[in-house]
């Protein structure tokens, strides 16, 4: 049985203190085996070129030598309209973006790189490009089988009142780079070089304290010479980890949820790139929205206490979490409901299965192309990570995060604030959760 108690998770992650240089899974591992040895216990890792040597981006998006394909881009897609960083700015704490065609950001490529990457020159980086949004029918690539229970694209994939995806593509010359940060709502994220070599550097969760300057926020460049101002960065000195991974072309980087990074591109690179989060690091997230209301709250005390917001102090609340973080406390309800209603339907699918076919083998052996309940389970393994283990998994982990919900103060005062049925529709879903296990007869 997968362990699924918070309890049992934490200190997986807690015991996983043996930090690698360079860690690396060559090989290829069962699903169950890489979920217990990196997804579970949040550590990252890489694999080899061998995951990605038959997708249709690096054959075609490649030349021979490995520097990227101009001309096939820019025929191919040159009419998208796609974000561009300059890599050489600063502006809020990130690179100022600007939009291109594909078409004359390939143009500009090819200059810059022919002139030798030169100071007088913006350095151009193309980011967060939705390629299976903008291309659908074009399959660039697949998603390794470690990476497919995706909750986070599950669920905007079904929401037809936006269009989004945390699916991206990006492209950028040598010397190209993101600033240090940590993964939007403090997903997961994978990351496959199509073609270069990018350098990682990653910092566990918790040595980002001492990468803030005395204002609390973030450096922007971990190789800056400010940290070592201790009247800026005063925690600097107290930085234990620091690892530097080399990713060599084809291959792909696990990034764990919380893992703060900074990533540099070697060589001309272009690299296939998702967010994405499930049961194992559900509570990562969902503790790091219950900290960004903390901080709202704290901002606006003062609104609070002059009591210019009048009657709507929750409601405000929310609003602005929605706005800094990208979701909000209903939101994330709606999540977890869309995530767990399907699950209960195949677990009750499984179990009916199951239970036919036992009790045909019971009246009769005739039939010995089933034999085993391991057998029954496999018809359902396609995807794989819906088999019964993890989909119990998965309905357990939902569970936990909707009963710390009705423990959190603030989601019940926003609730009784707009008269709504959050709480109500909380307490039912974790009622057709309890039904199900107890209908399905199974070890939760």
């Amino acid at each position: 049985m997968i362990p699924y108690k918070d309890e049992e998770i934490v200190q997986l992650r807690n015991n996983n203190t043996e930090l690698k240089p360079n860690s690396e899974n060559r090989r290829k591992q069962t699903y169950h085996d890489f979920f217990l040895n990196y997804l579970l216990p949040n550590y990252p890792c890489i694999l080899s070129s061998d995951f990605t040597k038959h997708w249709q981006s690096r054959k075609e998006w490649c030349l021979s030598d490995g520097s990227p394909n101009f001309e096939f881009l820019q025929v191919r897609f040159g009419n998208a309209c796609v974000p561009v960083a300059n890599c050489k700015e600063e502006k809020y704490g990130s690179h100022p973006k600007s939009e291109m065609t594909i078409h004359n950001f390939m143009s500009y490529w090819e200059k810059y790189k022919e002139r030798g990457y030169p100071e007088d020159m913006d350095c151009l980086y193309l980011k967060d490009f939705h390629f299976n949004r903008e291309f659908p029918d074009y399959k660039a690539y697949e998603t390794p089988e470690y990476f497919t229970s995706d909750w986070m694209n599950e669920y905007w994939d079904k929401r037809n009142e936006i269009c989004d995806d945390y699916r991206f593509v990006y492209m950028g010359p040598k010397g190209s780079w993101t600033p240090f940060h940590a993964d939007v709502f403090r997903s997961f994220s994978w990351s496959a070089n199509v073609c270069g070599k990018k350098k990682w550097i990653f910092f566990p969760p918790g040595e980002e304290e001492c990468l803030k300057d005395v204002h609390g926020q973030l450096v922007f460049d971990v190789n800056s010479e400010d940290l070592k101002n201790p009247k800026k960065y005063p925690k600097f000195t107290e930085l234990k980890h620091r690892i530097e991974v080399t990713q060599l072309p084809g291959e792909i980087i696990f990034v764990p949820s919380g893992w703060h990074h900074q990533v540099f591109n070697l060589e001309d690179t272009i690299s296939i790139n998702h967010n994405w989060l499930n049961g194992c690091n559900v509570d990562i997230s969902w503790n790091y929205l219950k900290q960004g209301l903390t901080e709202v709250e704290q901002e606006i005390q003062d609104v609070k206490d002059a009591k210019m917001v009048d009657g709507d102090w929750y409601q405000h609340c929310q609003m602005m979490l929605k706005a800094d973080k990208g979701i909000n406390f209903p939101e994330f309800f709606d999540f977890m409901r869309t995530i767990v209603l399907p699950r209960i339907e195949i677990l009750k699918q499984q179990t009916k299965s199951i239970d036919r076919v036992e009790n045909e083998h019971e009246t009769s052996h005739m039939d010995t192309r089933l034999s085993t309940k391991g057998d029954i389970t496999q018809t359902f393994t396609t995807p794989h990570w819906l088999n019964k283990d993890c989909i119990q998994f998965d309905i357990n982990r939902v569970k936990y995060i909707l009963e710390d919900m009705l423990k959190n103060e603030e989601f019940a005062n926003y609730n009784e604030e707009v008269n709504g049925q959050h709480i109500k529709q909380i307490e039912e879903l974790i009622g057709t959760i309890n039904q199900s296990i107890e209908c399905c007869d199974v070890d939760m």
